[in-house]
């Protein structure tokens, strides 16, 4: 996934966040700091999820390109 769709990824997330703060309509008003909490916590799963990406899925992806690629050399 390359940024421009990572961002659009992460601000579709955002917007569907705020729209689902919105639908919630406490009683009260939702603390800032609650809700900074909650998108902070967000955001820190989506940077494991993109770092487990990178280990796992594209590595092995760049090792068979890697590997057809040799092969392909060597013949």
């Amino acid at each position: 996934m390359d940024n421009s769709s990572q961002n659009s990824a992460h601000r579709t997330a955002d917007e569907h966040l705020e729209a689902s703060f919105r639908q919630m309509k406490p009683k009260e008003s939702v603390p800032d700091d609650l809700k900074e909490e909650v998108f902070s916590t967000l955001e820190t799963m989506q940077l494991f999820a993109d770092v487990l990406d990178v280990f796992t899925t594209k590595f092995i992806q760049t090792e068979m390109d890697f590997l057809d690629g040799h092969i392909d050399d060597e013949e």
